[in-house]
Parts: structure tokens; sequence; C-alpha cells
């Protein structure tokens, strides 16, 4: 199966950005992601070289099953169900920093995620960061750690539908500053959900083979505002306001 589709990511006020995924699925787990980001030819060519690479078939637990739906895992839109499952991802974009600089981030972040049961699970991701700032050098390092629980409490075979609910920790200076990393924690709520349409009557059957993911949730920070020194002796105060995070995924299956 091969789906290729368009995801916006909106965090709030902080961050927006558009990318293009492709997802290539084997056997029962593989996934390949590389963006486009800025018109990078190098970062397209690296995702193609590591697709066939890694097109060797493998075996993983089965996860992402409602009756006769398979939801593929995707990067961009976190997944509805709990799973055994180890992912590498390589990410590039530009964003703008301070007034008149564009920065280019690049990022390479690790997951390991552990089904205890059948419905719950626990995960813990890492990521590395370079931030080039043009014409003012670069910085790179650790982000925090991240730390989720996940318990998939609806499964109908039925109606090809999955929800689960999970709580995350990016858990506060366990990261570098250089990078942008905090010094408190956020803590992440969010309900998922996994919705085929094989249920759908006859007289619509042309949309059976579609199906939606997303996710939605707040993030809240465990301190308000953060005190800064600068460089005049006095102190900045920055606010750390709570957001939404939410994404979905139009998926189309040509099974």
């Amino acid at each position: 199966m091969i789906y290729l589709f368009q995801h916006s990511d909106v965090r709030g006020v902080q961050k927006r950005f558009t990318s293009y995924y492709l997802i290539l699925n084997r056997g029962e787990f593989l996934v390949i992601r590389f963006g486009h980001a800025g018109g990078n030819i190098f970062i397209a060519a690296c995702g193609l070289i590591a697709a066939s690479v890694l097109l060797i078939p493998f075996s993983a637990g089965a996860h992402g099953i409602a009756g006769k739906r398979f939801f593929p895992t995707t990067f961009a839109v976190d997944d509805p169900f709990v799973s055994d499952e180890f992912s590498v991802l390589y990410n590039f974009m530009k964003m703008p920093g301070n007034p008149g600089a564009t920065v280019q981030a690049q990022s390479l972040s690790v997951e390991y995620s552990k089904r205890i049961t059948s419905e719950f699970g626990l995960a813990v991701a890492e990521n590395y960061m370079d931030l080039h700032t043009l014409g003012d050098g670069s910085v790179s390092g650790f982000g925090n750690l991240e730390a989720n629980a996940k318990y998939q409490f609806f499964t109908s075979a039925e109606h090809e539908t999955i929800m689960s609910f999970g709580v995350s920790d990016e858990i506060g200076r366990t990261g570098s500053a250089k990078v942008g990393s905090e010094t408190f924690s956020v803590i992440s709520p969010a309900f998922s959900f996994g919705k085929g349409f094989g249920d759908l009557p006859d007289s619509i059957g042309y949309l059976r083979p579609f199906a939606i993911t997303g996710i939605i949730g707040p993030n809240f920070p465990t301190r308000g505002k953060t005190s800064t020194p600068n460089d005049q002796g006095g102190v900045d105060v920055t606010d750390n306001p709570t957001t939404l995070t939410w994404s979905f995924s139009i998926q189309y299956s040509l099974m």
C-alpha cells in the first residue's frame, strides 16, 4: 500500500508548517517518511535511498487493525493504536528566527513504544537537533526526553473504528538549552482516533476505501512564566502559554 497525503500541523500559535509525506507499507510494518521544505532535493534523495535500503520484509506485531481496515503508522499524526515499534525520523524545515533571520532546522528523532497489554502501551522518544541561522552560525544538541502512555479504549471491527486516550510528558531540563529545550515540563493529554469508511451503504460505496485518523489535545506547561537574565542586567519574563495540538490524515486503501 502507498499512502500520499498532505498534512498541516499547528501547535498553538508557536509553529506552523506544511510537509508532504510518502509512506510505504510492506508486510506488517514499514514506514519511511521524508518531508518537503524549501525545495530541498537532498532530503528527498536521502528518503528515497533509505526507502530502497529498508524495503526488506521484516516482522513486527500486527497492530492498527479494526475489522478489514488496516491503519498504517504515520509519523505526522500520532497513531490511535498501541503497538510494538521502533522508529527513526529525519526532518528538515525552514522557520523564522529573530527579526529578519531564517533558521534551517534539522532533527533526527528516535522513538520506542511497547505494548504492556493489548490495549495499553508505553513509549519514550528523543531527538537531536541542529539549528543553523543564516549568517550567524549553528548550534546543536538534544531536545527534552519525552515519555507517554496510551490506552486504546475502543475498537470496533464492524465500524472500522479505533479510539484511544494518552498522556505525554516532555520532561524539562533533560535537553540542551542551546536548541530551545525548556527547563520546565509540558504535560499533554490527547484523544486519538481512526475511522475507516468500509461500513458505508452501497449508495456511497465509492467512499469505502477512505479512512481518517487524527489527534487533538492541549499542552500544559508546568511553569506559567520563565525569567531569563538579559545583557542589561535585568530580567526578561516570557509567558509559557497553554497550546492546542491537532492534526489528521486522510488515507485511501488499495487493498
